[in-house]
Order: C-alpha cells, then sequence, then structure tokens
C-alpha cells in the first residue's frame, strides 16, 4: 500500500455573508471533491467522508498553494515559456483549450522555431494555418473572435494530424526537432518571443510518446499573480514578457 498523501485543498473564496465563507475541497487533480460553507472564527468541519483511490491511504488535508481560474487572458505582449522541447526521436500531442480576443493577422498561439514545432498561427484575417515541419502555411481553418476551439495537435511517426473542434485532418511530414522551447501565447525565437497572440487559454497539455509531460491550468499563486500551473512537475510558470496576464473568473 503506498503511503502517500492525496493532496485534496481546501480554498476560500466568495464571501457569503459577513461571517460566512464558501468552501471548495479539491481532490489532488484539481477536481472538486465536495463543496461546503464555515464561519469565521468558528471550528472548521472537514468532510465526513475521507476520499479513497485505489492503491493510496488518505492522510489528510492541505492547504492549497494556489486558486484555479477559468482562464488566462494575454493582451499581445505576454508569453510563457514552457522549458519544453521536441525531438525527432520521439512522437508528440499538444493540446490546447483557447479562446481568441481578437483575430488579426500574425498572432501565434504557441510554438518553436526554427524547424516550426506546433504552431498555430493567424496567417490571414479569420483563418489560423498551422506551422509544422514542412507543412508551412497548410491546414488553413477559419476562426471566430470569443469563440472557444480545443485544438489538438498530433505527430505520430511521419503522419501529423490536426483535430479542431472536432474537424480533423491529416498530411504526411517528417517530424522535426526544435532548438528553442515550447513557447505559449507566442513562438520562441532564439532567446526571445514573437508573433504574439491576444487569447484566453483554459489550458495546455503536452504528450510525449503517450506519456503526459506537461499539464497547464491558469492559476493565481499565493500572491494572487496570474500565471500557469503545470499539475505534472508541480510548478508554476509565469509570464517572461511585459504587462501581465488578466486573470478570469476563480473556479
Amino acid at each position: 500500500m503506498k503511503r502517500l498523501l492525496i493532496l485534496l485543498s481546501l480554498l476560500f473564496c466568495n464571501t457569503v455573508c459577513a461571517d460566512t465563507i464558501n468552501l471548495y475541497w479539491k481532490n489532488y487533480d484539481g477536481t472538486t471533491y465536495q463543496n461546503s460553507t464555515c464561519v469565521i472564527d468558528s471550528d472548521l468541519i472537514i468532510p465526513s467522508t475521507p476520499p479513497t483511490k485505489y492503491g493510496y491511504t488518505f492522510t489528510g488535508w492541505k492547504m492549497s498553494d494556489y486558486t484555479p481560474i477559468e482562464y488566462l487572458e494575454s493582451t499581445g505582449t505576454q508569453y510563457i515559456d514552457t522549458g519544453f522541447k521536441f525531438s525527432n526521436q520521439n512522437n508528440y500531442r499538444v493540446i490546447i483549450k483557447y479562446e481568441y480576443t481578437n483575430v488579426s493577422a500574425g498572432q501565434s498561439i504557441a510554438g518553436a522555431q526554427p524547424s516550426y514545432y506546433f504552431i498555430p498561427y493567424i496567417r490571414t484575417n479569420g483563418f489560423v494555418s498551422i506551422y509544422h515541419s514542412s507543412l508551412s502555411g497548410a491546414l488553413e481553418t477559419p476562426i471566430s473572435v470569443n469563440t472557444v476551439y480545443t485544438l489538438e495537435m498530433t505527430q505520430n511517426s511521419n503522419i501529423f494530424t490536426l483535430n479542431i473542434n472536432g474537424t480533423t485532418e491529416s498530411k504526411n511530414t517528417s517530424p522535426p526537432s526544435s532548438i528553442y522551447s515550447y513557447f505559449l501565447f507566442a513562438t520562441s525565437n532564439r532567446f526571445s518571443a514573437m508573433e504574439y497572440a491576444k487569447i484566453k487559454m483554459y489550458f495546455v497539455q503536452i504528450y510525449e510518446n503517450d506519456a503526459l509531460v506537461r499539464d497547464f491550468i491558469p492559476v493565481l499563486d499565493q500572491d494572487n499573480i496570474p500565471c500557469l500551473f503545470d499539475k505534472v512537475e508541480a510548478k508554476f510558470y509565469y509570464n517572461q514578457g511585459t504587462g501581465q496576464f488578466i486573470a478570469g473568473p476563480v473556479l
């Protein structure tokens, strides 16, 4: 039996009245276990039924060090360096849930240069193109402002597949290697960012050979700074550009 703490968190927000607050009991993976309320300065009443997970022993509750929010919004000057580089020796899948707040040409949701790796890019107004390996500018898909999209890009051997909101297209292309790490809200170019996007980002997942290596969710850290939290590494990723991200509503 593994002696690991199942990380469930207690989040405080949304005052109900002068002396009552809402409590959100969270599972280790960020999903909701139970909601309740309590009175300020009174005893904390924990859930009567302890959570269970096969192969684990529940040892207690832990206060969360972040607050999940619905999305992280960029204004066109912010970006995040994931620190992850792609190799042409492995297969990859990138899933991004996002929403454009502006669809002017020249914006890149994410990506790594040179060699083009998983770069969704607004080439002309109203269309997003995927720049990937030899598919520069291919797979054009019409887009709209204030519409939520789930974009899934997969490189499996020499087959690249794009799925956006259920519409799928595949192309033959050799997998490239990225010299620079994968950026979000912009494209990496040497040690800087270019082609910033104006979007709301809901989550990002990166798989390497079917293993989840990055699982980003938007959060407020303990200082209420909007950023992304990687649930795989249990690590915060902050803005590397100028200005500050706009935080979406607290979940």
